[in-house]
């Protein structure tokens, strides 16, 4: 649990598990473990290799857009 009233970490699996494949990044909870508190900008620049701003930013977008619509991820 992250302190809030529901445990996220379903959700936050399931958007890294999408990335995983996206980006073939491998074990999907290992790359979330290994990148837990980091900002998600420097992670998504160095495990996914975005070298350009914007394309990395509209993906960071998706990520965040898929972990708080946790219905479209899970459901």
């Amino acid at each position: 649990m992250d302190g809030t009233l529901i445990d996220s970490t379903p959700g936050v699996l399931k958007a890294w598990d999408i990335f995983a494949r996206d980006y073939s990044l491998g074990d999907s909870t290992k790359v979330a473990h290994e990148t837990h508190g980091r900002r998600l900008y420097d992670t998504l620049k160095e495990y996914c290799k975005i070298g350009d701003d914007t394309r990395l930013f509209v993906r960071v977008l998706a990520k965040l857009f898929l972990f708080v619509r946790p219905s479209l991820l899970l459901g």
